[in-house]
């Protein structure tokens, strides 16, 4: 995952910095054009983490191996401890958080930004 121009933007607008650069998207296999600076996009154009998610989502399901995805995960918890199951869970997840964005181990900080679903079917069929 990468940060995309608008997030970076939106960061230094709320630190109060204010640049005269343009900040463009620039992703993996892109190349940059010397001298002028243009970019050329290797094969993502109108990058969008929302159309990738769903798209791989349909991928996944058409295949049915979603619960092979090491991001996707169906959990079948008790009712009864379904809030405390969930109040662990995010406990857990911002400690890992933490610790992956934090200090000497910062190496996840591609996260910032980003977000994450958890879906609760209870058995009355509401979510």
């Amino acid at each position: 995952m990468f940060p995309t121009a608008d997030f970076i933007r939106g960061l230094l607008v709320d630190e109060g910095i204010s640049i005269s650069l343009e900040i463009i998207d620039f992703y993996p296999g892109d190349s940059i054009v010397l001298p002028e600076g243009g970019i050329v996009k290797a094969f993502v154009n109108g990058y969008s983490y929302h159309s990738i998610k769903s798209v791989t989502n349909d991928f996944y399901y058409i295949y049915k191996n979603i619960n092979e995805r090491i991001s996707y995960k169906i959990i079948n918890a008790d009712e009864s401890i379904l809030d405390e199951w969930l109040e662990d869970f995010l406990n857990e997840f911002s400690q890992f958080y933490a610790r992956r964005s934090e200090g000497s181990d910062a190496h996840y900080s591609n996260l910032i930004g980003k977000t994450f679903s958890i879906e609760v079917e209870l058995s009355e069929g509401e979510k």
